[in-house]
């Protein structure tokens, strides 16, 4: 009967969990998306296998995404759903993780506090690999324990597929494998006798070893694209800032903030996690090292070779620090509940903080919903505004979505120079960007001619931090039109 309402209530938090990801799931993309649907609209299954010409390429979620347009059409929520799928399932896994190295009240209570996460919400909507990746974390370190625990051959080698799958959506599954190694090596090397460290290390060995030589094989069409690509890309120092320790960490710092609605709530929710992680270092020291050595190894990585210093790319975190939190709210209900005198409250005592840390999480959910980056407003204003003889400038990532998603035959430019000569046979210009960091950081002579020569229309805020695209026009362009927001420059609402 108990496996019955188990089974019923993961169930219906399953549902819900796929509600809230399916919810608005055909919003605008954002730029890496679009990349995404330009590929996965270019080439078949085969094409798509056998092409690896950025960092952008997911292999196994472009092959995904293609069936699911088969299926479905080309629209923005087919290219997404691959993603709102393995996020559903990645709900499911941290609460088989939870309930194996806690207790099964604290692994369905930190999928609910996944399920409303704004957080995962947002990544569950982005046709990107990273809840791919978030899952296979999951269940490679579920098998993970289980390996260790039993040592079967057949543990270990469905480790190695679950490892494979993982470096076939995204590279920094690596991260994981190689917290793992460093796992095992603490466990399994360390103060044993040379005579029976050839048993012990035979399992770990055909489990991530496995796991390496499957990649290789997926990845065997596009291996020398794939070495030329991760040789150069993200390392070009273009974006001072992106690959600057302190960027990383404040953009970290905002996500929290924003995921518990304000930053004294989520100082709330740091404050669990300590008390969690303090507990568990004593009794479960093991869940702190599955979180712990994939981010150490994919920090070192990632600072040392200069890489840019994507958040993002340690998403694959997010369900162990959901059950150190729920963990350390546990530990505060049972303190406070031992405290009352009153034995009818001590249940509800014992789940008052960790209720409330998911009332917080979900009261920030909204803000996972809308565009995350508003291209199509942008160029419909310019359309809107542009008359005979003017021209229309774009430079950066919004240079190809303009021209190669939506069809504008506009004018890219790369420098202040060509801005200003393209300028002299125009009766006003009209310059579209994103990311104004980028702008700032790869072309900072374009970006001092736009505050020198041009004044700022409108900014198109989405939901991406730092995302923005901004409509400039040079001074005899017409006044703005309501419905945008410029900073410092506050227009009226539609």
């Amino acid at each position: 009967m108990r496996h019955r309402r188990e089974i019923l209530a993961l169930a219906i938090l399953l549902a819900v969990a796929a509600v809230l990801r399916l919810y608005r799931l055909g919003e605008e993309l954002w730029f890496d998306e679009i990349v995404t649907q330009i590929r996965v609209a270019s080439f078949d299954l085969r094409g798509i296998a056998t092409t690896y010409e950025s960092q952008n390429q997911h292999l196994l979620y472009s092959l995904l995404a293609r069936l699911s347009i088969d299926a479905l059409g080309d629209t923005p929520a087919a290219l997404r759903l691959p993603a709102a799928a393995f996020g559903v399932l990645s709900v499911w896994a941290v609460y088989l993780l939870g309930r194996d190295l806690l207790s099964r009240r604290e692994g369905a209570l930190a999928a609910l506090l996944l399920t409303v996460s704004d957080v995962h919400v947002w990544f569950s909507q982005n046709a990107r690999g990273y809840t791919a990746l978030l899952l296979a974390t999951l269940l490679s370190s579920r098998l993970l324990l289980r390996a260790l625990d039993g040592d079967r051959l057949r543990t270990w080698l469905a480790y190695a597929v679950v490892g494979a799958l993982g470096l076939w959506v995204h590279l920094t599954m690596l991260f994981v494998l190689a917290g793992h190694a460093v796992l095992i090596a603490r466990r399994r090397v360390v103060g044993v006798r040379r005579t029976t460290l050839q048993a012990r290390l035979a399992g770990p060995l055909a489990g991530i070893g496995g796991a390496l030589v499957l990649a290789l094989l997926l990845y065997a069409p596009v291996v020398p694209a794939l070495l030329a690509v991760n040789a150069t890309e993200g390392r070009d120092g273009g974006v001072a800032e992106w690959s600057s320790s302190r960027w990383a960490v404040g953009e970290v710092l905002r996500v929290l903030g924003d995921a518990f609605v304000q930053p004294p709530l989520a100082l709330g929710a740091v404050a669990l996690g300590v008390l969690g992680t303090i507990d568990l270092w004593r009794r479960r020291s093991i869940l702190l090292e599955l979180l712990a050595w994939p981010v150490v190894v994919g920090v070192a990585v990632v600072l040392g070779s200069g890489h840019t210093v994507w958040p993002r790319l340690f998403f694959f975190a997010i369900g162990f620090a959901a059950l150190i939190v729920v963990h350390g709210a546990t530990l505060l209900g049972a303190a406070l509940a031992h405290r009352t005198t009153r034995v009818a409250l001590r249940p509800a005592l014992a789940l008052l903080p960790a209720v409330l840390v998911i009332a917080v999480a979900g009261a920030a959910l909204p803000d996972a919903y809308g565009p995350k980056q508003r291209h199509a407003e942008a160029i419909a204003l310019v359309e809107a505004m542009r008359g005979p003889g003017d021209l229309v400038a774009i430079a950066g990532p919004a240079a190809r979505v303009a021209r190669a998603y939506f069809g504008r035959d506009w004018l890219r430019i790369e420098s202040a120079a060509e801005l200003e000569s393209a300028r002299r046979g125009a009766h006003r210009t009209f310059f579209v960007h994103a990311f104004p960091i980028q702008l700032r950081g790869r072309r900072p002579d374009v970006a001092h001619a736009l505050e020198r020569d041009f004044r700022p229309v409108a900014r198109f805020a989405g939901t991406l931090g730092g995302g923005d695209v901004l409509v400039w026009a040079s001074e005899h362009a017409p006044g703005p039109a309501s419905g945008a927001s410029v900073e410092g420059f506050p227009l009226p609402a539609r």
